[in-house]
């Protein structure tokens, strides 16, 4: 660690092990250091010399341990998301940390106040992120939305950079499989959680009464509970034409599985699933999202053609519009975008 400048905290989840190997293919790896938290058990992580993974018993004592002495002598602190009640317990005690820390925004840690449960663990959990969050000295996000929602309810202060964040932003130029068979293909959502309102989806498209329809479901990811009761649901109301994703599918897989989607819709009311969103514009599909989500507002405001979930049809965007979808795509959300910007962040 001593010639590590750069603290990365994270959990372990499938963003991870990507983006370490993308920080060690274009960047500097001997000066970052990562401390992972939690165990994944779908986990594709590797060891390193310069990562440090927490897990099972004392796992807060030893987290705390780890982010006061190998945050000591970081230059910069880089925050992979606040939805980890513990983390923001632990980095409210460390205010001397903060002036120097970068948040990098998922979405769920900014959307937590949302929340319904109001429990007491809740309630210290949101008055935790009041009181630590303006303190913190750099924002990370590329949707502007995003940036404004913090600062509006969290009274973020932070230096705002524009950053793509991860490489499953990365939108590849690649040959899709062509579709099989005469059917709509539709997909649901991006994983097994409620904000997905996937019921929500299933009354729009059982009002419009359209036939040859075959719905996917990604329900491996996320809440396993939910994901059954989703998965029961849809069968129940579209029968053999409702295809639940109750497993994690390799990126061949998923490949073929864009390749058939002639339509995706995404009912979230907040930021959420935009690596699958920007994968599926750059393989020129139509895609229905909220109007009043910071995810239409960009992808609108950058030129994109997105429909909106409000006025939900079966109508495709146009194949001039797709072309256009897809370049446009393939321009912003680039490997070479992320580099310099990660670059820009490190540099600095």
């Amino acid at each position: 660690m001593s010639n590590s400048t750069i603290l990365h905290i994270m959990e372990d989840d499938k963003f991870i092990e990507p983006f370490i190997r993308f920080v060690e293919d274009h960047h500097k790896p001997q000066v970052h250091h990562f401390i992972i938290s939690g165990k994944n058990p779908h986990s594709t992580l590797r060891a390193r010399k310069n990562l440090t993974t927490i897990h099972g018993m004392q796992q807060t004592l030893r987290l705390l341990f780890s982010i006061a002495s190998k945050g000591l002598i970081a230059n910069k602190i880089i925050l992979h998301g606040l939805h980890n009640k513990r983390l923001i317990l632990l980095i409210s005690l460390m205010p001397w940390l903060l002036k120097r820390s970068y948040w990098f925004i998922w979405g769920a840690d900014l959307y937590a106040f949302q929340t319904k449960d109001h429990t007491w663990r809740n309630k210290v959990d949101d008055f935790l992120r009041r009181c630590t969050i303006p303190k913190i000295g750099h924002l990370v996000s590329y949707l502007p939305g995003d940036i404004a929602l913090a600062r509006q309810h969290y009274q973020a202060k932070g230096i705002y950079h524009e950053c793509l964040l991860y490489p499953s932003n990365i939108c590849n130029a690649y040959e899709l499989p062509k579709k099989e068979d005469l059917n709509t293909h539709i997909l649901i959502g991006n994983s097994a959680t409620t904000s997905n309102n996937h019921l929500e989806i299933f009354e729009k498209i059982k009002t419009l009464r359209q036939n040859n329809l075959i719905l996917h479901c990604p329900l491996s990811y996320g809440n396993q509970h939910y994901a059954l009761h989703i998965a029961e649901q849809g069968r129940k109301h579209f029968g053999d034409n409702f295809n639940a994703l109750l497993s994690f599918m390799d990126f061949n897989s998923y490949l073929k599985l864009l390749g058939s989607i002639d339509v995706a819709i995404f009912a979230h009311a907040r930021q959420q699933a935009m690596g699958n969103i920007i994968n599926l514009i750059g393989a020129g599909k139509t895609v229905f999202l909220r109007e009043n989500t910071s995810s239409w507002a960009f992808l609108n405001q950058m030129g994109f053609y997105i429909k909106t979930f409000e006025a939900f049809n079966f109508e495709k965007i146009t194949q001039a519009q797709a072309e256009h979808n897809q370049q446009l795509a393939v321009n912003i959300f680039s490997s070479k975008n992320l580099s310099l910007q990660l670059s820009q962040l490190f540099d600095r």
